[in-house]
């Protein structure tokens, strides 16, 4: 994708919270494929940082690359990819927590640009994120609120939207949903027999501040690592 393509989903993300891409490069989600092919537990199974995910996968580095010099004099200016997650979640696991965060409206305490790419086809019943049509920046002042203990007093929780006032965006293997994590979203819950599979690039971004969620929160205690997979 061009960096004038990239620049069009920034300025619809930054004006509704969210846009879609029907599909990325084919190299891209091959690479993003292979962890999956392995075994894995369901949940956050793997979690790599920049350099250990174009190490394994040398494809996204244009694809990451073009996406952060388009964002050089947007308003997300100077992205920058920092972790990548990949993700399997099934009806056991999300009917676990349905309704707490993350499957439940929510704004996230440390605000990132993220590309979500589907692995598999996600339709309504393989748990499609859900999401509002907001300009992110609408609750800016209410995330600069949140301290470190914000996840256990649900500070980031959005009371004031239901599930049912957000959009589920379904779509196909290789498609990407691009949002901003201040835009309300929640976790979709996946049926019988069903599954979705997604990876997820947050990026950074310069002008937003983490100090305040960052600083007692720490790195995930999700990090296992696929070991044939790395460099």
């Amino acid at each position: 994708m061009t960096e004038t393509k990239w620049a069009q989903h920034l300025s619809t993300v930054e004006q509704r919270g969210w846009s879609t891409v029907p599909a990325v490069p084919t190299a891209v989600s091959d690479a993003l494929r292979q962890p999956f092919a392995q075994d894995h537990s369901a949940g956050v199974f793997l979690e790599l940082g920049r350099t250990q995910t174009l190490g394994f996968a040398p494809s996204l580095e244009d694809f990451v690359s073009t996406l952060e010099r388009s964002s050089l004099g947007s308003p997300y200016e100077t992205l920058s990819l920092e972790k990548v997650w990949f993700q399997e979640s099934n009806a056991e696991t999300t009917s676990q927590a349905s309704n707490t965060v993350p499957f439940v409206p929510h704004i996230d305490g440390s605000r990132y640009f993220k590309v979500m790419v589907y692995i598999n086809d996600i339709s309504l019943d393989d748990g499609p994120m859900h999401i509002a049509s907001q300009a992110p920046n609408a609750n800016e002042a209410r995330r600069q609120t949140f301290d470190h203990d914000y996840k256990e007093l649900e500070l980031n929780r959005i009371r004031e939207v239901s599930r049912e006032d957000l959009i589920p965006l379904v779509g196909q293997k290789g498609s990407a949903v691009l949002f901003d994590t201040n835009t309300p979203h929640c976790a979709g819950l996946v049926g019988d027999d069903c599954l979705r599979q997604v990876v997820r690039l947050d990026f950074s971004c310069s002008q937003w501040d983490y100090t305040r969620t960052r600083s007692a929160a720490g790195k995930s205690p999700v990090k296992r690592y696929l070991k044939k997979m790395l460099p």
